[in-house]
């Protein structure tokens, strides 16, 4: 891979607006080809931004965006980094990786073509519809063998998050907490709008702080486990990276990185 940093250019949005990065938009990215990005988003070891189209991977740094896969001719629907430093990927009705060449390797068959991945700390996460049963279930990965369902739930699961041991997911417009051992749901938080949809979750593991956005707005909930408004000029798909809370929002081409400093 190519040496090179992640750098954004610091803008004030507006006058009431915190100070944040601004690691990728539109304009930047038609400079260098016009693409439309999977709403999918990662961190490589290298600390590197990893993002994808529909046929191509990429790392966001310095350089622009690099590719890191050959093209592909099914397209990629979501991907993750394993807690092996590997990329996982849905690809259709089949679950893939990276080979260190690039090229796409096929695992084993999923039972949908929209379903989801998540890391967790040791095992990875899938989760979608299972079109036999009409219920959307969230199964348990080991170490890239068969997959096995932990739960299921009436309604559609759009992110999974997993914190030292405990399991979230978002459904709607609520975050969900799971005793996996019992396999019990119980309700974390839910916003007043039902029709505001919770995209996504994220860890804040330097400070303790849970991340959540919906297409309008970014949220965290601290240790007084009080909702705080991050950000409601824009929402997207969240990830903490270290530095801060990168916020990506597929369809703009945006990424941004709210800084630690500006988020307490």
């Amino acid at each position: 891979m190519a040496s090179f940093s992640v750098r954004g250019t610091a803008q004030q949005a507006t006058k009431d607006s915190v100070l944040v990065e601004i690691l990728l938009s539109k304009g930047m990215l038609k400079t260098i080809q016009d693409i439309t990005l999977v709403p999918s988003i990662d961190i490589t070891p290298e600390g590197f931004i990893l993002l994808s189209s529909s046929n191509q991977f990429y790392v966001l740094g310095l350089g622009g965006m690099l590719p890191l896969s050959e093209k592909m001719e099914a397209p990629i629907r979501s991907f993750a980094e394993t807690p092996d430093n590997a990329i996982m990927f849905v690809q259709e009705k089949k679950l893939c990786f990276l080979d260190s060449l690039g090229k796409m390797v096929k695992l084993f068959g999923l039972p949908d073509d929209s379903m989801k991945i998540s890391a967790g700390k040791e095992v990875l996460y899938l989760y979608g519809k299972n079109n036999l049963t009409g219920k959307y279930v969230i199964y348990i990965l080991f170490k890239r063998a068969k997959y096995i369902s932990l739960l299921e739930y009436p309604d559609s699961i759009t992110s999974v998050l997993e914190i030292s041991g405990d399991l979230f997911f978002s459904s709607k417009n609520k975050i969900m907490l799971v005793d996996i051992k019992n396999k019990q749901i119980n309700e974390l938080l839910s916003l007043p709008d039902e029709n505001d949809e919770i995209l996504s979750i994220d860890n804040d593991y330097v400070h303790g702080v849970l991340y959540f956005s919906t297409n309008k707005a970014v949220y965290r909930i601290g240790n007084d486990n009080q909702i705080g408004l991050v950000n409601n000029e824009f929402g997207g798909i969240v990830k903490y990276d270290g530095e801060g809370l990168l916020v990506f929002n597929p369809e703009k081409s945006l990424i941004v990185r709210f800084k630690n400093n500006s988020l307490y």
